[in-house]
């Protein structure tokens, strides 16, 4: 088994496995909302890099100049802290969650296929399909 960052797993596919991580945990509607908007943000900017690819300088550049904030024209210093504290969150997982494959798209993809049998078997005793 390998972890994600032996793998070269992109910041996108890291970002989905994370937030599947995280919601295992239960966390409150808020909680988990907090990390789904960082995340957003993070893969929105580096997409299909890995680890090795990223540079954090200039996406700290980009979020304190260039990124489109919602309600305001800049974001304030502890909303940039937040987002790079979840980016080294990021990291830090991706560096010690193993998968018993190598692909991690195939490891993606079996995660989101259980999840639907899940929902469909839920679904089909509470209807009675």
């Amino acid at each position: 088994m390998k972890n994600l960052y032996e793998l070269n797993a992109t910041i996108k596919e890291i970002g989905i496995i994370f937030l599947e991580y995280k919601n295992s945990f239960k966390y409150s509607t808020n909680t988990f909302g907090f990390y789904q908007d960082r995340v957003r943000i993070i893969v929105d900017y580096f997409q299909d890099k890995t680890i090795d690819d990223i540079d954090i300088n200039a996406f700290e550049e980009y979020l304190s100049n260039e990124k489109k904030w919602k309600n305001t024209k800049k974001a304030s210093q502890k909303t940039i802290q937040n987002v790079l504290k979840v980016l080294e969150e990021m990291i830090e997982f991706s560096k010690t969650f193993k998968i018993e494959t190598n692909n991690v798209s195939e490891y993606i993809d079996k995660s989101i296929r259980e999840k639907e049998e899940k929902i469909t078997s839920f679904s089909q005793n509470i209807f009675k399909i």
